[in-house]
């Protein structure tokens, strides 16, 4: 749960003001908490330090070096985390409490997936994808691309489309190194020239809660 404790919502102030919030997690930890200014973040003062089941946030805001007129502040539970004995599909809730006392509940479906289920997931897309590209087919590839990265791959594979039949030299298989908080990392490497080159692919939970590829 997280309240925002001050300045009240639509408050008028100037000079030094105190910033104030409150983050709770009643099923794991705050792992960490964060203040912002118009997405600037503040030095703030966490008590107890993180991790612990609810911390409290302060910081002093100079709001003469910004100039007149509305601005938001914001709090941020950042890096919250739970650990789910078994896989499976859960509903994750999370509760949001304003300075009017207000609540907000937001709910989620959370699918968990064992080590080797969540490896045989990822390392399918990889080679679902460079299916698409062997076959010339780059609008299919692209589906594997995370949304906000495509543009810049889209143009790099139409650069080598003449080379896509042999994409297997250029993109070897994978081996997994770690998955962490929706992202995972897996290590490849392949020899040009007779150098052998090494380099990371990284999948991430795209927006619309699809594993996707965010960079190789």
């Amino acid at each position: 749960m997280l309240a925002f404790q001050a300045p009240p919502a639509g408050a008028y102030v100037r000079g030094a003001v105190v910033v104030q919030a409150q983050g709770s997690d009643s099923q794991s930890q705050v792992v960490s908490f964060a203040l912002t200014v118009d997405g600037r973040r503040l030095p703030a003062s966490l008590t107890p330090p993180p991790p612990a089941m609810a911390v409290a946030a302060s910081a002093r805001w100079d709001s003469t070096t910004v100039a007149d007129g509305a601005h938001t502040l914001r709090a941020t539970l950042a890096g919250t985390t739970f650990t789910f004995a078994q896989p499976g599909l859960y509903i994750s809730r999370v509760t949001i409490t304003d300075p009017a006392g207000n609540r907000t509940v937001s709910t989620a479906v959370v699918q968990v997936l064992a080590t080797a289920a969540l490896d045989a997931l990822l390392q399918g897309k990889w080679t679902n994808f460079k299916n698409a590209l062997r076959t010339g087919d780059i609008p299919a590839a692209l589906e594997f691309i995370t949304v906000g990265t495509r543009g810049g791959y889209q143009r790099v594979f139409s650069a080598i489309s003449s080379q896509l039949s042999a994409i297997d030299a250029i993109l070897p298989p994978i081996t997994p190194v770690e998955t962490f908080a929706g992202s995972g990392t897996y290590d490849t490497t392949r020899v040009d020239g007779g150098v052998t080159k090494a380099f990371t692919v990284r999948f991430v939970v795209d927006a619309d809660g699809i594993w996707r590829i965010q960079s190789f």
